[in-house]
């Protein structure tokens, strides 16, 4: 077992708009902390691995091809394809 410190922890990204914070890699599994700010957008296209968004407070709006969801902490079971 493995404690990852720091793992969704937000840091404010200041001026440079969005921050992530890669805390493991190994061959099979990373794991970050990608902070977005009020307002803010995640600018990322789409890549190849899986991903999960936890939203720690306030709200969000997470949309993807033929789906959109408001969400904010405790909001729950959102998988891609559901």
């Amino acid at each position: 077992m493995e404690i990852i410190k720091g793992a969704g922890v937000w840091t404010h990204p200041g001026e440079a708009g969005n921050d992530w914070i890669e805390q493991l890699r190994t061959s099979d599994l990373s794991v970050g902390t990608y902070c977005i700010p009020v307002g803010g957008r995640d600018a990322q296209s789409p890549h190849t691995e899986d991903e999960i968004y936890v939203v720690t407070a306030g709200r969000a709006k997470i949309e993807t091809p033929g789906r959109t969801d408001e969400v904010s902490p405790g909001t729950g079971d959102l998988r891609a394809g559901r």
